[in-house]
């Protein structure tokens, strides 16, 4: 039979708060991870003027609408000042 001593549940204790600790900041990175990545790609290929918005087709021989998607063109925005 195994029998944790006292000196066995700080050591439990000091594992658990640094795994919470490591959990937390792991998934804090990653979620702005994800976020960064979808600001970037939905702003990437607005700043390329003369391609689609939604699919990258070059569409400088027809700017009214995308020949490979069918959307249909404004004139592209500016990319955002600051991502975060």
């Amino acid at each position: 039979m195994y029998v944790i001593t006292p000196v066995g549940y700080v050591k439990l204790a000091i594992l658990s708060v640094f795994l919470v600790v490591g959990a937390f900041f792991g998934i804090r990175s990653a979620v702005r991870d994800i976020i960064v990545r979808i600001k970037l790609r939905k702003y990437r290929t607005k700043i390329v003027p003369g391609y689609c918005a939604g699919c990258g087709y070059d569409i400088r021989a027809s700017p009214e609408r995308c020949p490979e998607c069918g959307r249909v063109h404004s004139s592209p925005k500016p990319p955002p000042a600051k991502l975060l």
